[in-house]
């Protein structure tokens, strides 16, 4: 009978300590994403532009923009039966090929919100299957160009726009204040 306690108390620690403890490598998601790519005619600027109108239009989170031609953007967050939180992020990249030639360059890739008992809460990669996402999105950026692109605006219009809705307060004038004779009349 103790002979069986142990031998029984032996394998249950063998199995813990094999299963606790043990830290792995993080997953390995090179190959995860869809990437799509087009040429467009039409200048950078105009690209971009239309790039960021077209994301605000569809309802991404715009999380990065960078003049250089770097935009990442989420899918609003879902939940399927108040279980995991599940969203798409989206990677666009534009490249210069000449003054009226643009590159674009949409990679998606779906994520899940989790932890482990060996990760923090973080939003982990998994394989994308359905590429109609990204190719929405790219599709989006097509015809919006087609029509004739968004419409011109710079970074420097949005922060005189939101300057023109601030309230102008008045400036007070400082109060003058006359100095006083401090010195004691008593002391010669």
């Amino acid at each position: 009978m103790m002979r069986s306690i142990v031998i029984n108390s032996c394998l249950i620690l063998a199995v813990v300590l094999t299963g606790l403890g043990c830290a792995r490598a993080a997953r390995d998601t090179s190959g995860f994403a869809l990437r799509e790519e087009t040429t467009v005619a039409s200048g950078y600027e105009n690209t971009w532009q239309t790039v960021k109108h077209v994301l605000r239009e569809q309802g991404y989170e715009v999380y990065t923009m960078d003049k250089r031609g770097y935009f990442v953007a989420y899918t609003p967050l879902k939940r399927i039966l108040w279980m995991q939180p599940k969203r798409t992020k989206f990677t666009v990249e534009l490249a210069r090929l000449s003054d009226n030639e643009t590159v674009i360059a949409v990679e998606s890739i779906r994520q899940i919100y989790g932890v482990t008992l060996l990760t923090h809460p973080n939003w982990h990669d998994r394989k994308q299957n359905d590429p109609a996402p990204g190719a929405a999105l790219l599709e989006g950026i097509r015809t919006k160009l087609a029509e004739g692109g968004a419409p011109a605006e710079s970074f420097a219009d949005e922060v005189d726009a939101a300057a023109a809705k601030e309230e102008v307060l008045p400036v007070e004038e400082p109060a003058v204040i006359e100095a006083e004779d401090l010195t004691d009349p008593a002391t010669p």
